[in-house]
C-alpha cells in the first residue's frame, strides 16, 4: 500500500537562555531555532488493523522511549481513528548531540498523519498535541527559523537570510533532564531578542557578540573532551557554541567562502566537521512504495516533490 515520505530537519539553537524555572518544574527560556539540511526521514503507511508498527534504521531505540511512536498513538487517539499505521524511521541525525532529533522525528510524524488522513487537523490542533510530548516538538510540525521563549513552545516566527555553519559532533551523548537538574541560573541583561534585527540585516559581527549557552560551562566541566575541542577552536578565535542541552558544537561563519576555509584550519587542529547551513525551504515529501519493499525491494523511494 502506498504512502507517504517526509524528510524531517535537524535544529541548531542560536543562543539559549534559561530565565527562571517554573512553579511546574519547568524552565522560562530563550533561543532562536534555525533548522538546518541535516535530516531524518520517515516513511508512513496506512493500515486497516488498528495497530502501530515502527522499525527504525541506523539506531537502537525502544519502542516505548521513541517519540515517533508516542506521537503516533497520541495522534490516532485523539482523532479516534480506527485504523493503524506502519512506520519505518531512518535515523541521520545524532541523539544527544542537541540537535532536535527525536523532536523532529515526531513533529513530522504529527504533520505527516495529518497529510496521511486527509488532513483532519488544523495546525493548531497539531501544536497543541506536540507540546504533549515535549516543549520543543510544536517547532517541527512546521520547521522555520523562530524566536522560541516560555517553555521553549512559544514560536514567533523570524524572516533572515541563509546562516552558514560548521558542526563538530562528539561521541558523548547528554541527557536533557541532566542538564536542566544541574544548570545554575545566570543572570542576563538583554533578551536574545536583540539578535532578530542584526540577523535580518546580516550583521556577523554583532550578532555573534550577544551568542552564549547556558548550559556551556556546566557541560564543558563535566565533558573534558568537550572543553578540549572548544578551547582548540578558541585558539583560532572561534567562538564556538553548543546546540540546545547535547554536546554538538557548532561554529557560525559569515558565508560559504569562510566555512570552506574555517574547515581546513579545524581539520589541521584534527577537528572534524560537518558543512550545513539553515534550511529555509518547504519541507520535503512525496509518496512512496508499499512498506514491505522497503526493507530490501529494488523499487527506490519516490523522489522528493518541493
Amino acid at each position: 500500500m502506498p504512502g507517504l515520505r517526509i524528510i524531517t530537519p535537524a535544529k541548531i539553537n542560536l543562543g539559549l537562555f534559561i530565565l527562571n524555572k517554573r512553579s511546574d518544574g519547568y524552565h522560562n527560556i530563550e533561543t532562536i531555532l534555525i533548522p538546518i539540511n541535516l535530516f531524518d526521514e520517515i516513511l508512513l503507511f496506512p493500515m486497516k488493523e488498528s495497530e502501530i508498527i515502527i522499525k527504525v534504521l541506523n539506531e537502537r531505540i525502544k519502542k516505548e522511549d521513541n517519540l515517533v511512536f508516542k506521537a503516533a498513538k497520541l495522534f490516532l487517539e485523539n482523532f479516534k481513528i480506527k485504523k493503524g499505521v506502519k512506520i519505518i524511521l531512518k535515523k541521520n541525525i545524532p541523539i544527544g548531540k542537541g540537535l532536535g532529533g527525536g523532536s523532529s522525528d515526531a513533529g513530522a510524524t504529527l504533520y505527516g498523519l495529518n497529510l496521511l488522513f486527509k488532513r483532519i487537523a488544523k495546525k493548531e490542533e497539531l501544536y497543541k498535541l506536540a507540546i504533549k510530548i515535549g516543549m520543543d516538538v510544536p517547532f517541527f510540525i512546521d520547521p522555520k527559523p523562530a524566536f522560541a521563549y516560555k517553555r521553549g513552545e512559544i514560536l514567533e516566527r523570524i524572516f533572515i537570510p541563509k546562516l552558514y555553519f560548521l558542526l563538530h559532533l562528539p561521541k558523548e551523548r547528554i541527557s536533557t533532564r541532566w542538564a536542566y537538574e544541574q544548570v545554575k541560573l545566570t543572570k542576563h541583561d538583554f533578551s536574545l531578542k536583540i539578535l532578530i534585527p542584526l540577523l535580518r540585516k546580516n550583521l556577523y559581527d554583532k550578532a555573534l557578540i550577544y551568542l552564549s549557552n547556558d548550559f556551556q560551562s556546566l557541560i564543558c566541566k563535566r565533558y573534558k573532551r568537550i572543553r578540549k575541542v572548544i578551547n582548540k577552536m578558541e585558539s583560532l578565535n572561534l567562538k564556538p557554541l553548543l546546540t540546545g542541552t547535547g554536546s554538538g558544537i557548532y561554529v557560525w561563519v559569515r558565508n560559504k567562502k569562510e566555512q570552506e576555509r574555517v574547515k581546513r584550519l579545524l581539520k589541521a587542529k584534527g577537528i572534524e566537521v560537518l558543512k550545513v547551513e539553515s534550511f529555509l525551504g518547504r519541507r520535503l515529501m512525496g509518496r512512496t512504495q508499499d512498506f514491505g519493499s522497503c526493507y530490501g525491494g529494488s523499487n527506490p523511494p519516490a523522489p522528493a516533490i518541493f
